[in-house]
């Protein structure tokens, strides 16, 4: 079981790098871009970014850390 907790918990930090990751890139980087319309558009890589994905990635990412953290719990008490 102790196992187990291990592995779940190595998976759902690897998923929360993953979404920490996409939200830096997805929408951190460009927050000073978005128009009033939630919509950032890169001229260099002629790609439009959505304000929607920080919450998006941002709550995946939150999610995805704190069952790392309850996972880390219930393995230290085991």
């Amino acid at each position: 079981m102790a196992r187990l907790l291990f592995v779940l918990a190595i998976a759902t930090a690897a998923a929360a790098s993953a979404s920490t990751y996409l939200f830096w890139s997805q929408y951190w980087r460009w927050r000073d871009c978005f128009s009033d319309q939630g919509r950032c558009f890169d001229p260099n890589t002629q790609v439009v970014y959505f304000e929607q994905s920080g919450i998006a990635w941002g709550g995946l990412a939150l999610l995805f850390l704190v069952l790392t953290l309850v996972l880390l719990v219930l393995l230290s008490r085991r």
